[in-house]
């Protein structure tokens, strides 16, 4: 899976608005989502978002090349970006206050509004 820049509308893709960080780095992510070492190698490199739903927050998993995870609050997700989509303000200013979001500030993070869509290749 690629995370693509831009906006593309396929069958195989999948859009997402996350209030959060992305990061490369695996010690950020057992950092924030507080996972062992035991319990990373039973993960590690598992692309299936159901392994991420026990850990408090909204994940998105990117594996093509360098791993990259994208943690927070997710505001959207969905099979790509038809059109525009409309969110208000209110939306974003809830996912800033959000208890992920805070976690993240508490442990030192800058959290940010991240939009993009993965695909499959």
């Amino acid at each position: 899976m690629k995370i693509r820049n831009g906006f593309v509308s396929n069958s195989s893709s999948s859009s997402f608005i996350i209030v959060g960080i992305r990061t490369d780095d695996p010690k950020n992510v057992k950092e924030i989502l507080g996972i062992s070492e035991e319990d990373w190698e039973d993960i590690d490199n598992y692309d299936s978002y159901d392994v991420w739903d026990n850990y408090g927050f909204d994940v998105q998993y990117v594996s093509q090349g360098d791993n990259e995870w994208i943690i927070g609050h997710q505001i959207h997700h969905g099979q790509g970006f038809y059109g525009m989509e409309t969110f208000n303000l209110e939306t974003f200013e809830n996912a800033f206050k959000s208890k992920e979001v805070a976690q993240l500030k508490k442990l030192g993070y800058v959290p940010k509004i991240i939009v993009g869509e993965t695909c499959e290749n």
